[in-house]
């Protein structure tokens, strides 16, 4: 193969079914394997990226980079609570039995699939972003001096409501304090894959 129709490979690889289909299963095995921590650095890498962006490329103040680093990051940590919930409601080891009678057995399918969903949005878009760096450096959220929207809003809503649940739950739930933190360190700590 030549020079030349090599680097016409990598220019046009986003083009063919099998690079689409090999990335799309990459994702899911990365989604499946890593667990919330390890998206979580994913999404402060992100907020720190977008801090530079609004601080340093486009030279905004402290506060309107804060509101546009939130507002470019409040799907993501929405994404991670609502899977972060899931993963501890479902856990096997708490065993609810509500939960065990509730799903009849389709626990692990709920579990997996929610939590899976969750990983995977995170993901696309934080390689989306890799995908051209330089264009997210230069593009600003159009909407970032505006008032927030319904959308953003209900993120920030349902991000503050199960950070409260995640904390609360060894008040409101029956189970012991350190079987809770074991838990959720497993799920949060990166390197416990």
């Amino acid at each position: 193969m030549s020079r030349a129709a090599i680097y016409g490979l990598i220019a046009d690889h986003d083009d063919i079914p099998a690079f689409r289909a090999g990335f799309f299963v990459l994702s899911l095995l990365c989604a499946a394997l890593l667990n919330f921590g390890a998206f979580a650095l994913l999404i402060l890498a992100h907020m720190a990226l977008d801090t530079v962006k609004y601080r340093d490329v486009h030279g905004y103040s402290w506060g309107v980079t804060v509101r546009g680093v939130v507002r470019e990051s409040i799907q993501d940590m929405a994404l991670l609570a609502i899977g972060l919930c899931m993963a501890m409601l479902l856990d096997p080891s708490l065993n609810f039995e509500y939960v065990a009678v509730t799903f009849h057995g389709k626990a692990v399918l709920v579990r997996a699939g929610s939590i899976l969903f969750t990983k995977f949005i995170v993901l696309q878009r934080f390689t989306a972003i890799l995908a051209d760096p330089a264009a997210h450096m230069q593009s600003t959220n159009a909407a970032l001096r505006q008032k927030w929207y319904f959308g953003e809003q209900s993120f920030v809503v349902l991000f503050f409501v199960l950070t409260a649940v995640l904390l609360l739950a060894p008040l409101l739930l029956p189970i012991s304090d350190a079987l809770y933190r074991h838990v959720l360190l497993q799920q949060m700590v990166p390197w416990k894959v």
